[in-house]
């Protein structure tokens, strides 16, 4: 459990960027608060949808992130900005959440363009073949929670004596095990979560790819005799709006890359003489009481805040044979939130719940 723990990456360290490889950036969003997740109820793919406490986080969550980084209006993180579309779950709780993200987003925009006389100077999106398109947010079942079968709806403090296999099965560390009456294993959810982030990325890759020749034609066309580098596409990051479990998986899927861009920080610094490649895989880990921050690895949390932020890059080989590398940049960051309910914590909920 977060506690008062939260971590932070070190205003020194910025998201690195491989030899080969283009950078895919992408923020994964918890849905707000439930009615469900204040009772304890499992919830699982059960739509129950966003009270009142949930709405608030969404609204603090959409102030903090459509906020441009030199508004008058006082940010409380670094976090980018995401493009529009918004990636969701199209679970109710999730929808709503990328919503009011979306809606404030596009208000934005739509000020920054009055005020600038024209385009805000986006670039043109890629076409993220996600499921339905509404209003700026594009919802996918790939992103669902996962399926816990016969425990959804059953308070969690009854669910282990109320129905012992299933819960077992829920809690298996055997990541094949499925729970009973159609629910999932850990596997599947891998499968189809990170399968869809890794194809998404993908297609992200190939649009900077076409959109940094595009521009190095026309700046090409437009003055031969200019021998200064080219502009490079925004990394604007994508949202992904989702639930606890399937966020906790994404960043298992980022631990399983850490030993391998270490090695690649390594081999950089005895090569480039650049040491902050081999540390920019770390996260910090600061006390609140105390102050005193320590630099680790990132490891898996017990509970996702709810509308909560992780900012994850996915590097995407310019050789398509080669796997990604993902990396955790931000993780559990939700200090936009302390005026919610006095404390954030106190309306992170249970996973599943």
């Amino acid at each position: 459990v977060f506690g008062h723990f939260r971590w932070h990456r070190d205003a020194r360290m910025t998201p690195r960027v491989l030899p080969g490889m283009t950078p895919v950036d992408f923020l994964i969003v918890r849905h707000g608060q439930t009615s469900w997740n204040k009772d304890g109820i499992i919830q699982g793919q059960a739509d129950a949808p966003l009270d009142a406490v949930g709405l608030a986080q969404a609204a603090a969550l959409a102030n903090e992130l459509a906020a441009p980084a030199d508004s008058v209006r006082k940010r409380r993180t670094t976090l980018p900005t995401p493009q529009l579309p918004i990636v969701t779950s199209d679970l109710s709780r999730a929808l709503d959440t990328a919503s009011v993200l979306a809606d404030a987003i596009a208000q934005a925009q739509a000020v920054d363009r009055r005020a600038t006389g024209g385009n805000s100077g986006s670039p043109d999106k890629p076409n993220l073949g996600v499921s339905k398109l509404i209003a700026n947010v594009e919802t996918t079942e790939k992103l669902r929670e996962r399926h816990v079968g016969r425990l959804q709806g059953s308070r969690l403090s009854e669910a282990r004596a109320k129905d012992p296999k299933a819960w077992n099965a829920f809690r298996s560390k055997d990541d094949r095990v499925k729970i009973p009456n159609d629910g999932e294993s850990y596997d599947d959810v891998w499968d189809r979560a990170v399968g869809f982030v890794e194809e998404l990325a993908g297609k992200r890759a190939r649009h900077q790819t076409d959109s940094q020749k595009a521009l190095n034609s026309a700046a090409a066309a437009d003055n031969k005799n200019d021998t200064t580098d080219p502009k490079k596409p925004p990394n604007q990051p994508t949202a992904l709006v989702t639930h606890g479990g399937v966020a906790r998986v994404l960043l298992d899927r980022c631990d399983r890359d850490v030993l391998a861009l270490q090695d690649i920080g390594e081999r950089t610094e005895r090569t480039d003489g650049v040491d902050e490649l081999a540390t920019s895989n770390s996260t910090l880990h600061e006390n609140e009481n105390d102050g005193n921050v320590k630099p680790r690895r990132v490891r898996r949390p017990g509970v996702v805040p709810n509308c909560s932020v992780g900012w994850i890059r996915v590097h995407v080989s310019n050789d398509t044979q080669e796997e990604q590398l993902w990396e955790t940049v931000v993780w559990g960051e939700n200090s936009f939130l302390t005026e919610i309910q006095g404390d954030a914590e106190d309306a992170a909920g249970a996973d599943y719940a």
